[in-house]
């Protein structure tokens, strides 16, 4: 295995379904392990080795490995009580099901949210230029026209003709 693609793979699966900061450190060490043991799997590391070199308690450790085998990065067999350490196996990240699965429904996922706030944007554009309208309606040069466009009202002025009458 190369060193350098299996980080990329990884990273590139990070960017897609992010990991927690757990899996990422048990990851990473798992990975420096194998390259230290010239890629001979499985290795065999104690919990015990894993908590105070990575500094997580044994739960967390625990379902960071879980998470990851879900995932489908490492393989691994439990440990029995202080007679055998647990055996890890890191798999081919690019065969990986799980990761081009997550991928493929992120990408799916990500189109379909950019589509639904495009949609909204444009609803909120909208929205917002009818309301600047009705909010500017009564500020306008004339305030009675803008009332009487607000009422429907027409109203045209009268033409003062020719009225000679005395009061």
């Amino acid at each position: 295995m190369n060193y350098i693609n299996i980080i990329e793979g990884f990273w590139k699966m990070n960017a897609y379904d992010r990991f927690s900061s757990s899996e990422i450190i048990l990851y990473l060490y798992l990975l420096h392990i194998c390259n230290q043991n010239y890629w001979n799997m499985p290795i065999a590391c104690k919990t015990a080795t894993l908590q105070s070199e990575l500094g997580l308690n044994k739960s967390t450790i625990i379902r960071a490995r879980a998470k990851l085998r879900e995932r489908g990065l490492i393989d691994f067999t439990e440990g029995a009580q202080n007679s055998c350490s647990p055996k890890y196996r890191l798999l081919d990240i690019h065969s990986c099901k799980n990761a081009t699965a997550s991928a493929t429904a992120h990408a799916t996922d990500s189109a379909t949210a950019d589509e639904t706030i495009n949609k909204d944007i444009d609803r909120d554009k909208y929205n917002y230029s009818f309301a600047h309208q009705k909010k500017n309606r009564g500020h306008g040069i004339d305030k009675q026209k803008d009332k009487n466009q607000r009422r429907s009202i027409d109203v045209s002025p009268a033409q003062q003709e020719g009225y000679d009458a005395p009061f």
